[in-house]
């Protein structure tokens, strides 16, 4: 599953532990400070060339906008990093099996909101070119 994979991915890159820091699908009551990645909808994938193209989104909630802000960049500056080696595009990477070719920003920026207990949450989306499953 691409959730899982992009949890994997972001853990080896030294993000946080899944289960610990990264959560997949939910946002837990604790830790306070901690990320959740979620699948959404994303774009038609190309039958053609066997790929599909899966929304995630990165939220970061944190006490501190600073602390949250520099989570969600390291978390960003990973993702961008798929399929792009010195400016070239490569292969991308393999992660379980499964070839991951780009992580695409959705958008520009990000999103702020709170919780219901005051703290920040930081949210960032992507699209995932990979290949069909």
């Amino acid at each position: 599953m691409m959730i899982q994979d992009m949890g994997r991915y972001l853990q080896e890159r030294g993000i946080g532990a899944v289960g610990k820091y990264i959560f997949l699908s939910l946002l837990p009551d604790s830790p306070v400070e901690c990320m959740a990645l979620y699948e959404y909808q994303g774009q038609p994938g190309n039958q053609i060339a066997g790929t599909e193209v899966p929304g995630l989104q990165i939220c970061v909630r944190t006490k501190r906008y600073p602390d949250g802000y520099a989570k969600l960049k390291e978390a960003h500056n990973a993702l961008k990093a798929i399929g792009f080696e010195d400016g070239e595009l490569p292969e991308g990477v393999v992660i379980n099996d499964v070839q991951y070719f780009r992580a695409q920003p959705a958008m520009s920026g990000i999103i702020q909101d709170r919780d219901e207990n005051g703290n920040l949450l930081l949210k960032r989306s992507y699209y995932i070119t990979k290949e069909e499953e």
